[in-house]
């Protein structure tokens, strides 16, 4: 039903390892070319079929960054709201107490990147992060410098606001995507003229998540010409994966 509108976006499968149920759905619809990029979890379970199906269906895989503990994927039931933002909560508390420094989340992630290695027998296409976590000014410095260390592409953030209100989680990321123009991603030219980074960042010029969503087709005919807006799945959502079998 929106497959006109394909140039216009980059479909993107969040949570790929987190459970079996998500990898069956993400690699369904990987053999079914209806999603261009699949965001993996490391810790959580991978089998090496799974890993050279996904390899073989041609997605750009990128690394989903996380700072989770094993018994997450031991113990994790489906996401609720009130837990996401519970973890969310104890995160910022633990970055403001010191447990979380930028140099071991450095050190965390960049492990992540080398396992990934191990199951994919290369680096990622691309960086993203699971609940955004990346978006925190301090991590997302972290995450351009692992970037740039493996040579790693694709980043998720999108260039500009975006262009319709999505509600509370939207309207943070964006100040936070503000926040991180202005502190990470100025630098200066050899003339010493400031230059903004992100118009070369190869990143989407808008980002959404699909559960922001409360008007699918209201939502895709007011998408800009000749522009790229990432639009993020969680395929082990069934009402995610219907839709994406259903319309591209």
């Amino acid at each position: 039903m929106y497959s006109q509108h394909l140039n216009n976006l980059i479909i993107s499968a969040d949570d790929f390892g987190i459970s079996e149920e998500a990898n069956r759905a993400i690699l369904e619809l990987a053999r079914e070319k209806k999603i261009d990029r699949v965001a993996v979890m490391m810790g959580g379970k991978i089998s090496k079929n799974e890993s050279n199906d996904l390899l073989e269906s041609g997605v750009k895989i990128d690394i989903h960054l996380h700072l989770l503990g094993h018994n997450f994927f031991d113990k994790r039931e489906k996401e609720s709201e009130s837990g996401t933002t519970k973890r969310i909560a104890i995160f910022l508390l633990d970055f403001l107490t010191g447990w979380y420094g930028s140099a071991k989340v450095k050190i965390i992630w960049k492990k992540q990147i080398e396992e990934f290695k191990t199951i994919f027998g290369r680096y990622p296409d691309g960086i993203n992060s699971h609940e955004h976590i990346h978006f925190f000014p301090p991590l997302f410095k972290t995450a351009l410098k692992i970037k740039e260390e493996f040579k790693i592409s694709y980043i998720r953030l999108g260039k500009l606001k975006n262009f319709k209100k999505f509600g509370k989680v939207a309207f943070i990321l964006d100040k936070l995507r503000l926040m991180n123009f202005r502190r990470n991603l100025l630098f200066l030219t050899p003339l010493g003229i400031a230059r903004s980074y992100p118009f070369e960042l190869n990143t989407s010029d808008f980002l959404v998540s699909f559960d922001w969503i409360k008007n699918e087709e209201e939502f895709f005919e007011k998408l800009i010409e000749k522009t790229q807006t990432e639009i993020v799945f969680h395929p082990e959502r069934k009402n995610e994966y219907d839709f994406l079998m259903k319309n591209f």
